[in-house]
């Protein structure tokens, strides 16, 4: 599990989503990957698909893109700050996963 959810003891209705880091050392390309790209794509390209590329990159050598199917203009305030407390840098900008797309690649939607 990649993430996991905490009921709020206050109200009982709302949740915390949290992050599991131990279940990010095994993601990455396994030894048969053919792949010789990946674009991660999300609706805006404005935080999902944008982490997942940030993620990605960390941890293999296959290069990996962000688009949106409806980008937007920037990447969302929230997920970059939330990114840079956990030492993720979001510097992509938005873009269009039509224009980003290669054959042989590997898409992902997030």
């Amino acid at each position: 599990m990649i993430a996991g959810r905490n009921q709020n003891s206050q109200d009982g209705r709302s949740c915390r989503v949290r992050s599991q880091p131990a279940a990010l050392t095994a993601l990455g390309p396994s030894a048969d990957a053919a792949a010789h790209s990946v674009v991660f794509v999300c609706t805006a390209n404005s935080a999902r698909s944008q982490v997942a590329e940030a993620l990605w990159s960390r941890s293999s050598d296959v290069p990996a893109v962000s688009a949106g199917t409806h980008p937007v203009l920037g990447v969302a305030v929230g997920a970059m700050q939330v990114a840079a407390r956990h030492g993720v840098v979001l510097a992509g900008r938005p873009k269009l996963y039509a224009d980003v797309v290669e054959a042989g690649g590997y898409v992902i939607t997030v």
